[in-house]
């Protein structure tokens, strides 16, 4: 699930297994307005969470992404999450890891806290991972 997505960009593109496909979504004002969302079964042990950003090519126009991880707990009051620190994650093609440690997970969200640049007029990850227990 995603808060939207441009044509062709959809959030099932940002847990495939290709590094040439991202999720995207024009960039929308608003605290929680720019974010994807993966909902898991049996509630497990979530330990890391990992993000590949897309690459800004050929000229590095954006550096980073900024991302608040959130965790709604089983048997928490729906859009109660548990907010994380947020990371700054390199626009580099690289998987980064992010420890979250916590049990009981639902869902996790990433919501895009801020553009990486002035000019930027969408959003996108390229890539999410989940290790668990």
């Amino acid at each position: 699930m995603a808060s939207d997505h441009i044509e062709g960009r959809n959030p099932e593109l940002a847990t495939d297994e290709f590094v040439n496909t991202s999720w995207a979504s024009a960039l929308k004002k608003g605290a929680d307005a720019n974010f994807l969302e993966a909902t898991f079964q049996g509630s497990p042990r979530l330990v890391y969470v990992f993000i590949t950003a897309p690459s800004s090519e050929p000229a590095p126009l954006e550096q980073r992404l900024r991302v608040l991880i959130s965790v709604h707990h089983k048997g928490a009051k729906e859009g109660l999450y548990q907010n994380f620190p947020v990371v700054d994650v390199p626009t580099d093609k690289q998987r980064h890891g992010y420890y979250v440690g916590t049990d009981s997970v639902e869902k996790v969200r990433l919501t895009i806290v801020e553009p990486t640049s002035t000019t930027a007029k969408r959003v996108s990850i390229a890539g999410v991972q989940f290790a668990g227990r």
